[in-house]
């Protein structure tokens, strides 16, 4: 018998991809996916619809419930019947209609969980919340997943990752700067020097943008990075030290 993944969907679609990967480790035969979605943000729509074509590549049948905020009974009551052989991620959306999901799924054997995949240098984790709870090790996502959902512009091309970055990281370089998008235990970051074509530090405003880029990009985990000499970053100014490394 087949089962229903049953997703929410914020405007970054990776953390639906890392938990359709646990189908594996449950052993589940995935038959149809459901997504509890938020309408994206400008941006997004090609990030969605890339993870739309992903699931269309692999023979996944697919339909959104648009769910801003909670889900009506009737909504509700049309899934009930999948919940006892659903897989369910509740890491997307809003955290309203993550609580009411859970609490729907109390007691109706369904695998339901968050994932967790902001650590630095570590595989992502997902907390089994139902049926008991149980803290999972995700299969991290590859370079070729973030290219197929993320990299949707200018053809970014292989490479070695940079030297600040462990050996086993996959990258690949911006056909028109030196700007990288590197992966690294299933997490994306974005790399470029401090200094600029005319040897210029970065000031303040610049990496703000950066950062932003970075999640423009590469969605909400894609880590802006930079690298500074120690004594070039003591000269900065305390507010400028912040989030970083040493």
């Amino acid at each position: 018998m087949g089962s229903l993944y049953l997703s929410t969907l914020g405007n970054d679609p990776v953390p639906a991809l890392m938990g359709l990967n646990l189908a594996k480790r449950f052993e589940l035969r995935i038959e149809k996916v459901v997504f509890l979605a938020q309408p994206p943000q400008q941006g997004y729509e090609q990030k969605r619809e890339a993870l739309f074509r992903r699931l269309e590549a692999e023979g996944l049948p697919y339909r959104t419930i648009e769910a801003r905020a909670l889900l009506r009974k009737d909504q509700l009551d049309e899934l009930r019947p999948d919940f006892p052989t659903s897989l369910v991620n509740l890491t997307g959306g809003t955290k309203l209609l993550s609580a009411q999901l859970l609490d729907a799924l109390k007691g109706s054997g369904a695998r339901a969980f968050i994932i967790d995949a902001h650590r630095i240098d570590e595989a992502p984790k997902a907390l089994l919340l139902e049926p008991r709870l149980e803290l999972l090790t995700l299969e991290p996502l590859t370079l070729d997943d973030y290219r197929e959902l993320y990299l949707l512009g200018p053809e970014w091309v292989p490479t070695e990752a940079p030297l600040y970055f462990p050996r086993n990281a996959q990258a690949v370089q911006h056909p028109e700067s030196k700007t990288y998008f590197v992966v690294h235990q299933g997490r994306p970051y974005l790399f470029r020097d401090a200094l600029d074509k005319d040897g210029k530090l970065m000031q303040r405003a610049e990496m703000t943008r950066f950062a932003q880029d970075a999640r423009q990009l590469g969605g909400e985990l894609c880590l802006a990075m930079v690298p500074w000499h120690q004594l070039a970053l003591d000269q900065r100014h305390e507010n400028e030290r912040d989030d970083t490394l040493q």
